[in-house]
């Protein structure tokens, strides 16, 4: 950010560098402080180690430590939450004698501004649209929160999942990436919600894969990218009517819930080759990454205009 980037180029340092040359503006030792996760925020770089439990605010400019942040995590049987860092500020969880709660730190200061608690196991923290706080707890619950007060401003319950993951409010809906369990098999869903009435507008429950991008789930013009499977019935010279399941990239359409233009299967799918989630939406072009290289697959998208909350 600002021509700056903040890295670990050497272990136990971390290095504040010029994009222009690579010249270093600052290196902090760290003195021992595990580094799994940096980010730059306003004036601030931030680091965390990989449990999310420690975070330490650095000036941007020089590198001095501004403050040192303790979280608590969820119970240790659940997966560790992310935190997020939006407009000055970095959310995270904060367990404190049995009670979930979420709570905000100034990153100018490292001062908390507010604590609120949720009710259940929080199992993601996500930013839905600009000014809001997304909380996803385990049972399918969802809190959306204002994030320079903490007011719950909307909850969703979606108790046919296991828990939400990811969500983001686009032209009025609220749509939630959820993870479901099929038997023994962890799988995706996507459900969109109408904001004002909380009516269930569509649901796909044949998503592998969405973008991997921090944000768990984004919508670019109104679509989503994302991976399907789908049984394919095909002539076979062995076994006449063969079916084998498909790989399919496709655009979802935000309003319905349907697929937007033509989905295209992936070269390789269901021939060992497998897709690894990675999916980047281009003006024009969608890149889907396997472990085998990268297939670019042309789209047309217009734009679809917001309505708001």
């Amino acid at each position: 950010g600002n021509g700056l980037v903040a890295a670990a180029p050497r272990d136990g340092y971390l290095t504040v560098m010029r994009v222009a040359d690579g010249s270093t503006v600052w290196e902090r030792d760290l003195r021992g402080e595990s580094l799994a996760r940096v980010w730059m925020e306003g004036g601030a770089v931030v680091f965390a180690d990989a449990d999310m439990k420690r975070a330490h605010i650095l000036g941007r400019s020089d590198g001095r430590l501004i403050s040192r942040i303790l979280l608590r995590q969820p119970d240790p049987e659940h997966e560790r939450v992310t935190l997020v860092l939006s407009d000055g500020m970095l959310y995270g969880p904060d367990r404190l004698a049995g009670s979930e709660s979420v709570a905000a730190f100034d990153v100018s200061n490292g001062e908390r501004k507010w604590r609120v608690e949720v009710g259940k196991p929080i199992v993601s923290l996500f930013e839905p649209k600009s000014g809001y706080l997304g909380v996803g707890l385990l049972g399918g619950d969802a809190k959306i929160l204002n994030e320079r007060s903490g007011e719950v401003v909307l909850e969703r319950s979606d108790p046919s999942v296991r828990a939400v993951t990811a969500g983001v409010m686009w032209a009025g809906t609220l749509i939630l990436r959820s993870t479901a369990l099929r038997g023994p098999k962890q799988s995706i869903e996507l459900a969109a919600f109408d904001i004002a009435t909380g009516t269930e507008e569509w649901r796909r429950k044949d998503v592998t894969a969405l973008s991997s991008g921090e944000e768990g789930l984004e919508v670019i013009s109104g679509v989503i990218p994302a991976i399907i499977e789908k049984s394919k019935t095909e002539p076979n010279a062995k076994q006449q009517g063969a079916t084998r399941i498909a790989a399919i990239a496709t655009l979802i359409d935000v309003r319905t819930g349907a697929d937007a233009g033509t989905p295209t299967e992936l070269a390789g799918s269901g021939q060992g080759v497998s897709h690894n989630g990675d999916m980047v939406l281009w003006p024009g072009i969608l890149t889907v990454g396997s472990m085998k290289g990268i297939q670019a697959m042309r789209v047309e998208l217009t734009a679809l205009p917001e309505r708001g909350f």
